[in-house]
C-alpha cells in the first residue's frame, strides 16, 4: 500500500512540474519577453528634401533601432549610406558613435563628397579605399549626453524611439534635422510642444519646435555647441544666429499616424515629419517612417570589439572658455577609459595650456559690456543732472 502511494505522490508531481513548466514555455511562446530587455525595430524613412525645386532628392533611409524597456539604453544602426554603417550607443552616461566600413568608395562618390575640399585632379580613390580596408582603426566619437547629434536621419530615429529617458530629464530639445545646423551653432535654439503617450516608456506622439530668438541666442554657448576654429564667418554666425527670426517660428512638425502596443507600451509603427524653413514658412523636407519589423530580444550586438585599435574624439572632456572641445588618443579594445584616467587628464592638461580663449566668449561679453557702458553712462547723467535739481546746494555760509 505505502508502495502505491509513493508512486501516486511520484505521478502527482512530476504532473504538476511537466504543467508548470508547460504553461512557463507557451507563455515565452506567445510573448517572447520571458526574458527580454530591448524592442528591436528595422524602419525605412521616405525623405524628401527639396521638395519645391526641378529636382528634389528623394531617397529612402534604412535604420535599425534597439532600446531598453525603461529608455535608458539604446543603440541605433544607419544603413542608409552604401560604404559604411553608421552607428550609435548609449549605455547610460554617454553616447559612442562610429562607422562600420562595408563598401568601397567610387571615384565618383570620392569626388562628391571630398571634392568641395581638395582639387578634384589629384583625388586617388584607392588612398580612401585602402585606408578603410586595411587598416584596422577605426574613429569613433564620445559625447557626453543622450542623443545622436548627427545627421536627420538618426536625429528623426533617436526622437521617434529612443527619446524617452531624455525627455524624461531634460525640457531642451535638441533640432531633429540638421538643415539649420550652421556648424552646430542652432541646434538647441527651439521651443518644443510635446504630447507624449501616457505609459511607462512615453514616447513622443506629436511634437512642434519653433525657433526662439532668446534660445537662438544662448545656443552657440550650449555646452556641446561645436566651436571648431571659429573662423570669422563661423563666429559672425554664432553671434548673430539666424537673424530673421523676431519671434517664435514654427520649422518642424512630427506626428505618430500608427503606433502598437506591446507589453503596455505604444510603440510607433508610421510617423511623418516636416521640416519648415524660417524665413519663407515654406516646408523644405518632408519624410514618413514605416517599420518593416518589430519584436523584443535579450541583448544587443556588440558595439566594439576587443581586437581593433579606436582613435576617440572624446568630448567628455571640454573647456568653458578655451577652444577645447574634445581630446583625441588612441585606445585598443571595447573599454572605453573612465574620465578619471591620469592619462587622460595629462592629454586635457597639455591640450588646454596651448589652446587659445574662444573669441566668441570675447566678443560676446565685450558686445555686452558696450551694451551696459551706453546704458549706464546716460543714466549716470540723468541721475546727475536730477541730483542737481532736487537737491539745492546749501549757501556757504549755512555750511559753517
Amino acid at each position: 500500500m505505502f508502495y502505491l502511494q509513493s508512486i501516486g505522490y511520484y505521478i502527482f508531481t512530476v504532473s504538476l512540474l511537466y504543467s508548470i513548466f508547460s504553461y512557463c514555455c507557451t507563455v515565452y511562446c506567445a510573448n517572447n519577453t520571458l526574458f527580454d530587455r530591448y524592442y528591436y525595430c528595422n524602419m525605412h524613412i521616405l525623405s524628401k528634401c527639396g521638395i519645391h525645386s526641378k529636382s528634389p532628392d528623394v531617397r529612402t533611409l534604412r535604420l535599425t533601432c534597439y532600446f531598453s524597456y525603461s529608455g535608458d539604453e539604446w543603440y541605433i544602426l544607419d544603413h542608409s549610406l552604401d560604404t559604411d554603417v553608421l552607428y550609435f550607443y548609449y549605455n547610460g552616461s554617454y553616447t559612442v558613435n562610429g562607422s562600420k566600413h562595408i563598401n568601397d568608395l567610387t571615384t565618383k562618390e570620392v569626388k562628391r563628397i571630398w571634392g568641395p575640399y581638395c582639387d578634384n585632379n589629384n583625388i586617388d580613390v584607392s588612398d580612401f579605399n585602402h585606408y578603410n580596408s586595411t587598416n584596422h582603426v577605426s574613429i569613433i566619437s564620445i559625447i557626453p549626453a543622450n542623443f545622436t547629434a548627427h545627421w536627420f536621419a538618426p536625429n528623426i530615429a533617436w526622437f521617434a524611439f529612443c527619446s524617452s529617458d531624455y525627455l524624461n530629464n531634460n525640457n531642451l530639445i535638441p533640432f531633429p534635422d540638421d538643415i539649420y545646423g550652421a556648424g552646430g551653432q542652432t541646434g538647441f535654439g527651439y521651443k518644443t510642444k510635446l504630447k507624449r503617450y501616457s505609459d511607462s516608456l512615453a514616447l513622443p506622439k506629436e511634437a512642434e519646435f519653433f525657433a526662439s530668438r532668446d534660445l537662438l541666442d544662448d545656443a552657440p554657448f550650449h555646452y556641446l555647441a561645436s566651436r571648431g576654429i571659429r573662423s570669422e564667418q563661423n563666429r559672425s554666425v554664432a553671434l548673430n544666429p539666424m537673424p530673421w527670426v523676431k519671434k517664435d517660428t514654427l520649422c518642424f512638425t512630427y506626428q505618430v499616424t500608427k503606433a502598437t502596443n506591446i507589453n503596455n507600451i505604444s510603440i510607433p509603427l508610421k510617423f511623418k515629419y516636416r521640416t519648415i524653413s524660417s524665413k519663407t514658412g515654406v516646408p523644405v523636407r518632408i519624410g514618413e517612417g514605416t517599420v518593416m519589423s518589430l519584436y523584443t530580444t535579450s541583448n544587443i550586438p556588440d558595439i566594439l570589439t576587443d581586437s581593433n585599435t579606436y582613435i576617440i574624439n572624446d568630448h567628455r572632456f571640454r573647456h568653458d572658455t578655451k577652444l577645447v572641445d574634445m581630446i583625441v588618443y588612441t585606445n585598443t579594445g571595447s573599454n572605453i577609459p573612465l574620465t578619471n584616467s591620469a592619462m587622460l587628464h595629462n592629454i586635457y592638461k597639455n591640450k588646454v595650456a596651448s589652446a587659445p580663449v574662444d573669441p566668441l566668449i570675447i566678443s560676446h561679453y565685450s558686445k555686452l559690456l558696450l551694451y551696459i557702458i551706453t546704458f549706464l553712462f546716460p543714466l549716470y547723467i540723468g541721475l546727475r543732472y536730477l541730483h542737481s535739481i532736487l537737491i539745492k546746494p546749501k549757501p556757504y555760509k549755512e555750511r559753517k
